[in-house]
């Protein structure tokens, strides 16, 4: 593998492996990547096809490591550390990191078009990166990003809690919702910016 290889390569599936392989479980991975466990079994499955090996297997209630996956992570960290350094040298620059999934809720009532144009968007700007729907009420959207379940909804948004913020789509009552706390996430505002794109051109 040379260098032009690495283009089709998510960064982000590598940090998750070397996780996977300190921590043993899915739940602690998750939990120290601030991660939903789905999306981590996502990277499981796509390391697994990617190295066409099977990397961890259940022994009891613990993940082991098998063969390749040991040598994969001895030769892992120390690459992953001169990335560190590297990235951390450029001080000015402050690079999107892709994540393995966005997750975004939609009420029932929204046309899909749009979706389906953010869906070819984001595999041209992120290949690999994938797009979880999640279909809900309005009052469920709202709990479903407190909850981290999903990071942007698209929908009717009446009252929304102090952490929520919110932008209209085109000419219509939908809106744009998001956590505050999000609001300066590079992936998170490249992903706004697409789907008020995509529904603006619909409207």
């Amino acid at each position: 593998m040379n260098r032009s290889n690495l283009y089709g390569i998510d960064f982000n599936l590598l940090v998750i492996f070397e996780t996977l392989f300190q921590e043993r479980s899915m739940a602690g991975t998750a939990e120290k990547l601030s991660l939903k466990q789905p999306a981590v079994n996502a990277a499981l499955k796509r390391l697994r096809t990617l190295l066409d090996d099977p990397l961890f297997e259940y022994i009891g209630r613990k993940m082991e490591p098998t063969a390749m996956a040991i040598r994969a992570a001895h030769m892992l960290t120390p690459a992953l550390d001169s990335v560190c350094t590297a990235v951390s040298a450029m001080s000015n620059v402050k690079p999107m990191i892709s994540p393995v999934e966005f997750h975004i809720g939609v009420n029932l009532d929204i046309a899909p078009a749009p979706l389906s144009t953010l869906t070819k968007r984001i595999t041209s700007a992120m290949p690999g990166v994938g797009l979880v729907v999640r279909y809900t009420s309005a009052e469920q959207m709202s709990e479903m990003l407190m909850s981290g379940d999903i990071s942007v909804g698209v929908g009717h948004a009446p009252n929304l809690a102090p952490e929520l913020q919110k932008t209209a789509l085109g000419k219509t009552a939908i809106c744009l919702v998001w956590r505050r706390a999000d609001e300066s996430d590079p992936a998170e505002v490249w992903l706004r910016s697409e789907l008020l794109k995509c529904f603006n051109e619909k409207t």
